[in-house]
């Protein structure tokens, strides 16, 4: 699955519950941090059992390590939209949604094609915190226009606010899409 799709954050998951039942610890923190940069959450017990499990840090300390090696490969690459997007997600995941936004805005100025820096800072837009949904809106819109096939939170976020804004037609395409990316 993840060969079809390297967006696909189930498969990354389920991935890492294998290598944790086979105490491939590494292996299975790969697999969580790969989810993490995706944007998305992993169930905070298997995080504590792999923790225990591997004597790793916490998801606290894990959120500000990535972020210090976000703040190094930002010290060695500034102009990198890369860096700036991988700060933004630690902004995020530590619930800094207008620090986040700036990081990712700072990402999508350097290269304005960087669809994830786009569904990044829709999903900031997004959260509960904020809840700026024409932004979002409009950034998981150009998200998708930039990598429409492989996309699947770009989908499901703006599915979620067509729902929510009671378009329902709208919303079951892109969940399908969702589902099909």
């Amino acid at each position: 699955a993840i060969e079809l799709n390297a967006h696909y954050t189930n498969a990354y998951y389920y991935r890492a519950l294998a290598y944790f039942s086979k105490q491939e610890y590494d292996k299975a923190w790969y697999d969580v941090h790969k989810i993490q940069s995706l944007g998305a959450e992993v169930n905070p017990g298997f995080l504590e059992e792999l923790k225990k499990a591997s004597g790793a840090m916490s998801l606290k300390e894990i959120t500000n390590s990535a972020e210090e090696e976000s703040r190094v490969f930002m010290e060695s690459n500034p102009d990198s939209a890369e860096a700036n997007n991988r700060r933004g997600v630690a902004h995020r995941m530590q619930g800094n949604q207008e620090e986040a936004i700036s990081c990712f805005t700072k990402a999508i100025k350097i290269n304005p094609r960087y669809a994830e820096a786009y569904l990044n800072r829709a999903l900031s837009y997004s959260s509960s915190q904020l809840k700026k949904y024409d932004n979002a809106l409009s950034d998981f819109n150009k998200s998708i226009e930039l990598n429409p096939r492989d996309n699947y939170f770009a989908y499901q976020g703006r599915g979620f606010l067509y729902y929510n804004k009671g378009e329902y037609s709208k919303a079951i395409a892109d969940l399908g899409h969702a589902v099909a990316a």
